[in-house]
């Protein structure tokens, strides 16, 4: 067999021929070239498949695209449609602020118990609780018996109160007027002075019960009030009553008194307040009388 003809049946133990030599020596000699080859040197067969692709693949890319940019532009409009009701006249609406940890309503809170711990046990209590004050029940004025009575006046119940009788009690005290017309004469021996010691004039407790005494005007406290504050040429209404505590004697009790509350009233019986007959009047000594500057009444 002839040696060209063995190696073309058996091609596994061919060499490789020059031509192949010399094109694998070009290769591998050749320096690194990485553009793509030329139109030339292209295999037309392969150029003819890969344009079929690109022109699958662009087909689909631009109906894509063309789909994106339409829906991109309406979206664009509407969004600018529906963007244009809140332009210039709306507002943003601010945000809640948190109320913080000390607000406003646990602050008060506080502060009212605060208030109801502090003010029960501070003066503050003491003058807001501040009652009317007290005077004997009536029940308790009995002959010999020694009450404290509280009297509400002012200056000028000096000259405006009075009685019309023509009794007189063991202590010489009697009332101004001897009967409607007539005054009660002076005893013997009886000062002229200003203070009406053993003159009688009716007055009103706390609680409004009727007490004939004398010698009011006399106590220290109450004729230092009538001298500083003296009820000639000032109306009524501008002078402050004030009340005043004593300590009473019951020594009797007259039957059909015969009083005035004004020195322009006449002589008549008494009236309490629930508009009934007052048909006795009991008559006290005072003493240890003093002003309640700080009471009400």
């Amino acid at each position: 067999m002839p040696v060209g003809a063995f190696f073309q049946k058996y091609p596994l133990f061919a060499f490789p021929t020059a031509p192949a030599v010399i094109k694998a020596r070009a290769m591998t000699e050749a320096p690194e070239n990485n553009s793509p080859p030329s139109p030339a040197d292209a295999d037309p067969q392969q150029e003819d498949e890969k344009a079929k692709v690109d022109a699958t693949a662009e087909t689909p890319a631009k109906a894509g695209a063309s789909g994106k940019a339409g829906s991109s532009t309406k979206a664009g409009a509407s969004g600018k449609a529906k963007a244009s009701p809140k332009g210039k006249g709306a507002s943003k609406k601010p945000p809640a602020e948190e109320e913080g940890i000390f607000s406003g309503r646990l602050v008060t809170a506080a502060t009212i118990a605060v208030a109801m711990v502090i003010i029960p046990v501070s003066p503050l209590s003491a003058l807001m609780n501040k009652k009317s004050p007290t005077t004997a029940a009536r029940s308790n004025w009995k002959i010999g018996n020694t009450e404290e009575l509280h009297l509400t006046v002012v200056t000028s119940d000096y000259k405006k109160l009075g009685c019309a009788d023509e009794r007189i009690t063991e202590g010489g005290d009697h009332c101004e007027y001897k009967t409607d017309r007539e005054l009660y004469p002076k005893q013997d021996g009886e000062a002229a002075d200003d203070t009406k010691l053993h003159v009688l004039q009716p007055y009103r407790t706390t609680d409004g019960q009727l007490l004939y005494t004398a010698g009011f005007w006399a106590q220290p406290e109450i004729s230092t009030r009538l001298h500083s504050e003296p009820p000639q040429g000032v109306a009524e209404t501008k002078l402050a009553r004030f009340i005043v505590s004593c300590q009473v004697k019951f020594v009797t009790e007259w039957q059909n008194p015969r009083l005035r509350w004004a020195a322009t009233d006449k002589f008549a019986s008494p009236t309490n307040s629930d508009g009934k007959a007052e048909n006795a009047a009991m008559i006290g000594e005072l003493s240890s009388c003093r002003i309640l500057e700080d009471q009400r009444y």
